[in-house]
């Protein structure tokens, strides 16, 4: 697993299995801070940071990580 708080991370979140980097994403006209999510290196989504723990515990449970 690999964590960057730079989109460019140096490529670190794209070379572990798993890889996040910090970003901030708008809902409802307000912007929160998020997470791009990497499989595999391929971004597969961008999550809520305080949604985080709910998408990753479902990966998990359908056996993606």
């Amino acid at each position: 697993m690999h964590w960057s708080g730079c989109a460019k991370g140096c490529g670190q979140h794209g070379a572990g299995d798993t890889g996040f980097v910090g970003t901030k994403v708008k809902i409802n006209r307000e912007v929160k801070l998020a997470v791009d999510v990497f499989l595999g290196g391929e971004k597969v989504g961008t999550v809520p940071l305080d949604e985080l723990h709910v998408y990753v515990e479902k990966l998990l449970k359908e056996g993606v990580l």
